[in-house]
């Protein structure tokens, strides 16, 4: 909870949210009102309002709220891990005692799921990062609507449903990505929960059920594309076609692997990892054939584990072409609690076959040493990732260290995907600057334009940064520079009309502030109207 805020995000989010400035019941009205950074995320945003009114811009305590967030999700996932579990086996006459846990498959089970879950390093993003909130507060309400929605099943109790469907409107408005979970309530019921009680639990009555969560997730579908249809950026336009149609399957298999193996983590992967990559076509068949041999064996958990996995991480495969990072550790937060649970029903099957074979306890033990050798490590690996997310130098230096140190190796290398190095390299000489290393500033988006020279956001800042040193000339020639790279950069066009109007040409800065306004940009359109100008 030391971290500071980062440079991605955080200043949108939260630091420079013109919606944070009015803590009155109209600036939490807009919240829910209004879209905001091409999204629509009004839980979110009012979780971060409260810390605002709270802690202010302290960032401890914002980074606090993530860690209790997560830790009730560890807690949340332990009792949904019981109760699918306790559902799974069918043993409804026979709870589970907490007096012997670890004598006691079910909470071995859920308990074990739920650690690795917790300390795995793949949840350093979400949490050590403020602006993952977003996953934080989409599982806060997903995981205990999933376990209403089990206690419905059991009871057929109206408001076990009620909340159900209360609590998963709510993970919609922390994030969409929320959306598909009805799909999960399908697959769970289709294969693990046929023995319904008191009813028939066919195909028409499955779907009936989950009319309500589609309905939500509609709305919710509509609200997001509304949001981010003013921001879309080609972030795979590197790719060719086949990579294009490949990706969603390479994600799958890339996420796997970090799963298992989870080094060189990053806010940022650039390029496709060739060896993962051109293996995909042949693992991902490999495992649907092993989970569809596991169902005709009547053990479908493998095949639910699969489909749920692929079924979370839908939206971020429908989102690449409104500008949806492609690949990021974040996305990993919702979609591998299956996995996790899967984990931890596999340690519960074990813990019930040793309890019936007294000469087959050794299993335990060695199962046992091995969690926590495996949670130590995670614990270890996920202390030092956390450190690199303490401030933004450190984040994004981090990012960087396998940057290209040529044109020629940066060309070499491509496909690129956004965000990628020349990103990097820019938010690192915003982060120096911010901490008053000017030359350090300089010398980093130096080195993005090095390997690209015409990104346009390097030269933009660039620009900012001459300006603020009293560099009035090299600065017109950083913004014009932003121009000739991206004819719509708006707040390029912005600063050049503050600089014209410096230099008294007014001609020149009237027809900037006009281009700025002409592109969206409010100050400069609302500064045209105060003086009465047209644009």
């Amino acid at each position: 909870a030391n971290g500071d805020f980062v440079n991605w995000d955080d200043d949108a989010y939260i630091v420079e949210n013109p919606l944070f400035q009015s803590p009155t019941f109209d600036g939490i009205q807009r919240l829910f009102t209004q879209t905001y950074y091409y999204a629509w995320i009004p839980i979110t945003l009012l979780s971060h309002a409260i810390d605002v009114a709270v802690w202010g811009m302290n960032p401890k305590g914002h980074h606090l709220t993530n860690i209790l967030l997560h830790s009730f999700n560890a807690v949340s996932f332990f009792l949904v891990c019981m109760a699918l579990f306790d559902a799974a086996r069918g043993r409804r006459d026979d709870k589970p005692s907490f007096l012997a846990p670890l004598a006691n498959p079910i909470i071995a089970g859920a308990a074990v799921g739920a650690l690795l879950f917790a300390v795995h390093p793949l949840r350093v993003e979400p949490v050590a990062w403020v602006s993952g909130r977003k996953d934080l507060l989409c599982a806060f309400f997903l995981l205990p609507s999933f376990g209403a929605y089990l206690r419905w099943k059991d009871q057929r109790s109206v408001r076990w449903f009620v909340a159900s469907l209360v609590l998963f409107a709510l993970g919609l408005l922390s994030k969409p990505m929320a959306a598909p979970f009805p799909l999960v309530l399908v697959v769970v019921d289709v294969f693990l929960m046929r023995n319904d009680v008191g009813r028939k639990n066919s195909a028409a009555q499955i779907l009936k059920d989950k009319i309500p969560y589609f309905l939500l997730s509609v709305l919710a579908g509509v609200m997001t594309m509304l949001a981010a249809s003013g921001g879309k950026v080609n972030v795979v336009g590197e790719l060719n076609r086949f990579e294009r149609i490949m990706l969603p399957a390479y994600s799958l298999c890339f996420y796997m692997w970090k799963l298992i193996v989870p080094l060189d983590l990053s806010p940022i992967y650039p390029e496709l990892n060739r060896v993962l990559f051109y293996l995909t076509p042949v693992l991902l068949p490999a495992i649907a054939y092993g989970c569809f041999a596991l169902l005709e064996k009547k053990q479908p958990a493998a095949l639910i584990t699969l489909s749920s996995y692929a079924i979370i991480l839908l939206p971020t495969f429908l989102g690449l072409s409104s500008g949806m990072q492609p690949l990021a550790d974040r996305y990993t937060y919702l979609s591998t609690i299956p996995i996790f649970i899967f984990v931890g029903g596999c340690v519960e099957w074990l813990w019930q076959k040793s309890a019936m074979s007294p000469g087959k306890s050794y299993q335990r033990k060695v199962v046992t040493a091995a969690l926590l050798i495996l949670c130590a490590v995670s614990s270890y690996r996920t202390i030092r990732h956390t450190a690199i997310w303490n401030n933004s130098v450190s984040l994004w230096t981090h990012a960087l260290r396998y940057a290209p140190a040529t044109r020629e190796e940066f060309e070499s290398d491509k496909p690129y995907m956004k965000p990628n190095y020349l990103d990097a390299y820019t938010n690192l000489g915003a982060a120096y600057y911010a901490a008053d290393h000017k030359e350090k500033a300089i010398e980093q988006l130096n080195n993005a334009l090095l390997l690209d020279n015409r990104f346009a956001d390097a030269h933009y800042n660039l620009g900012n940064l001459l300006f603020e040193q009293g560099d009035v000339d090299g600065a017109t020639v950083g913004f014009k520079n932003t121009i000739v790279c991206d004819s719509t950069y708006a707040k390029a066009y912005y600063n050049l009309g503050i600089i014209y109007a410096k230099k008294d040409s007014v001609e020149q800065a009237v027809e900037s502030f006009r281009r700025a306004a002409r592109l969206g940009f409010p100050d400069a359109q609302r500064m045209l109207n105060e003086r009465g100008v047209s644009w």
